[in-house]
């Protein structure tokens, strides 16, 4: 563990447990234990917080003092005092807690199975089965995701709110939509308009722009076949009219400007997904999610990785 992490979980350690005693955080409702933490102070600390709690009392630096006399009050002080104004962010910094005491864990657990695995009398479906349950267990330690409390929520939009300026991931070159969309990570953006306004073009500059920014893009699409796709995006990168590329009415000097442009096509981060016009509207749609999830998962995890979805055919609906 690098010094600054260490540094890190210390501080959140010793500011966790000075806002239970400052009353500002209960042990009880944080789901930690007292193995939880490296520093050894800050878990006795936190034990006896616990055992003061599932009887029904509070644990302050007096009921501190006399049920654990051997605890140094005077650094028991220092932590009330280094949790003061920050009693609002406890929930954040037991998490902070949780999250270091779960990687100590998996790091530990892939120490283990690497000297298991070193092994050579071991049969290997015994090692297997030991691997998927020991694996089985820490996951059932993890957070299941999905639900978080109202302080948890309050609290990482705050970490979030203060930690920078939201930098977009694609921008489309018109400073005042920018400003309006600010295309971020983990957004939804919706666009919607006319038939035939230009919906799809806006969708593939905002898709060659992330290209051009070095990200990765899927672009979902069910009104263009790949081909169309790629002419669209070729006569943009060469700055031939897409109607010469679509219908090949090139001269020989359009056809040099978009070989040039067509081999600056990064194919390597980018994938298209159609889908045969012959389906029904609800199964393109179906088809065109399960490709989205079906593509590089990693890849769409990564950091600045974007999808662009164009669905402009509109549902009927009978009264």
């Amino acid at each position: 563990m690098s010094n600054g992490l260490s540094a890190a979980t210390a501080n959140s350690e010793r500011v966790f447990v000075g806002a239970i005693l400052n009353g500002d955080a209960r042990a009880l409702d944080s789901g930690l234990k007292a193995a939880d933490f490296t520093d050894g102070f800050c878990g006795r600390v936190f034990s006896t917080a616990l055992t003061l709690e599932e009887r029904g009392q509070i644990c302050d630096l007096v009921t501190l003092s006399d049920i654990a006399p051997d605890i140094d009050a005077s650094a028991a002080v220092e932590l009330t005092v280094e949790a003061l104004g920050h009693g609002a962010l406890a929930g954040q910094y037991a998490a902070n807690v949780k999250a270091t005491a779960q990687r100590r864990a998996v790091a530990e657990l892939c120490l283990t199975l690497a000297r298991d695995a070193q092994d050579a009398d071991k049969p290997l479906p015994e090692l297997l089965d030991a691997v998927r349950g020991r694996l089985d267990a820490l996951a059932g330690d993890l957070p299941s995701g999905g639900t978080v409390s109202g302080t948890d929520a309050l609290c990482g939009f705050y970490a979030r709110l203060v930690g920078g300026e939201v930098q977009p991931v694609v921008t489309s070159g018109f400073p005042r939509l920018d400003r309006a969309l600010c295309i971020a990570g983990g957004k939804l953006i919706v666009i919607g308009a006319r038939p035939s306004v230009g919906k799809s073009a806006l969708l593939l500059h905002l898709a060659m722009n992330a290209l051009d920014a070095g990200r990765r893009v899927l672009l979902v699409s069910l009104e263009m076949g790949v081909d169309e796709v790629i002419g669209r995006m070729t006569a943009r990168q060469s700055g031939v009219p897409v109607q010469a590329i679509s219908t090949h009415s090139l001269s020989e000097t359009q056809l040099g400007r978009v070989v040039e442009g067509f081999s600056l096509l990064p194919g390597d981060r980018f994938s298209v997904c159609t889908t045969p016009s012959s389906l029904s509207f609800f199964s393109s749609r179906i088809m065109a999610l399960r490709s989205a999830l079906m593509y590089s998962a990693s890849a769409l995890r990564e950091n600045g990785s974007v999808m662009v979805s164009d669905f402009s055919r509109r549902a009927s609906c009978s009264k």
